[in-house]
């Protein structure tokens, strides 16, 4: 059997680049250790994981052609993805989805180090089912919102669409 790995670039999250709130080594619990994207991208991957990648790993400070450095991970290329047709389940269908990822959600978080202080935040919160139901209830009102904007732009012209195959 062939084996594929793949070399990606390990960008800024998006908590730096649009919130400016830097991640350090110790905030991920490896105080000792030098941060660098690749490093952060693969102890994420190694924490949400239930089974991580043999070959994760990280390359730091790779020269580029604009004189500057970046990181880069590494990872076995192994696409295993599934999909579910959401728009093709039923009330029932949607709330087992529904389930079985927060499930997953909620076990990689249970695997993160900060697990006390979620834990924590739940416990002295009763109700905060109750805030992320009106969390989720408010998303869905600005995403609804958003696809009518959206496709009013595409009926007035002002947005080029091509539909695929």
């Amino acid at each position: 059997n062939p084996l594929f790995i793949q070399v990606k670039e390990a960008q800024d999250t998006v908590l730096h680049t649009y919130g400016k709130i830097e991640q350090t080594s110790e905030s991920l619990g490896f105080p000792d250790r030098p941060m660098g994207n690749g490093f952060r991208v693969v102890a994420g991957q190694r924490v949400m994981q239930s089974q991580s990648d043999a070959f994760l790993g990280w390359i730091t400070d790779v020269p580029t052609r604009q004189g500057t450095t970046t990181d880069y991970y590494v990872r076995q290329f192994r696409d295993m993805k599934g999909s579910i047709n959401i728009s093709a389940l039923d009330a029932e269908g949607l709330k087992q989805t529904a389930k079985v990822c927060a499930s997953l959600l909620a076990r990689a978080h249970a695997q993160s180090r900060h697990i006390d202080d979620i834990a924590v935040y739940c416990e002295a919160d009763k109700i905060f089912d109750v805030h992320m139901g009106r969390f989720a209830h408010a998303y869905a009102q600005i995403c609804t919102q958003d696809f009518h904007r959206l496709h009013s732009a595409v009926e007035d012209g002002k947005l080029p669409i091509q539909y695929a195959l």
